[in-house]
């Protein structure tokens, strides 16, 4: 990592830039964390707690980058799109389906604004209160802690566009 005025007069493939960063930290986390681990195939992963408190986290080469609480569906969306939008390779959004109507807004949203670039998943929560119990290296809130859970948990996939299928 260095900056253009300090540029080497022998370019390395994995050269990141401090102006490349922008001010956004999660998104300079993922840049970082993409140029380290290239050989890796890892996808980016979302866990999400629906709720009044939304608890988000997000994995990305198998590395915590954001563990936090959102208030709103719209705070949220718009969290998922900057992440899919800006990473590379596979990226999977898996929503806890506790609060199953709120869940289901949350996935239809997502899928009609971000459509095939990302994998949505509704998984069972069950259990995940109690399990986030347990104590986690990055503490958090019960909230994030059941977002981590989530965020690991197959989920079935979840696609609104069968709902929209009709027949002449």
């Amino acid at each position: 990592m260095t900056t253009l005025k300090e540029k080497p007069e022998e370019i390395s493939l994995n050269l990141l830039y401090v102006e490349e960063l922008g001010s956004d930290f999660l998104l300079a986390k993922e840049k970082i964390l993409s140029r380290r681990y290239v050989e890796e195939e890892e996808p980016l992963v979302i866990g999400v707690d629906p709720g009044v408190r939304i608890g988000f986290v997000v994995y990305y080469k198998n590395k915590e980058i954001e563990s936090c609480i959102l208030r709103t569906i719209d705070e949220t969306v718009d969290r998922i799109i900057l992440l899919v939008e800006n990473a590379e390779g596979q990226k999977i959004v898996r929503i806890g389906e506790g609060s199953l109507e709120l869940s289901k807004r949350l996935a239809s949203t997502v899928e009609s604004r971000l459509g095939n670039k990302v994998i949505l998943e509704l998984v069972d929560e069950r259990g995940t209160s109690s399990l986030s119990r347990t104590k986690f290296k990055n503490g958090g809130t019960r909230h994030e802690r059941s977002a981590r859970l989530i965020a690991f948990r197959r989920g079935r996939i979840y696609s609104n566009h069968y709902e929209r299928v009709t027949y002449n």
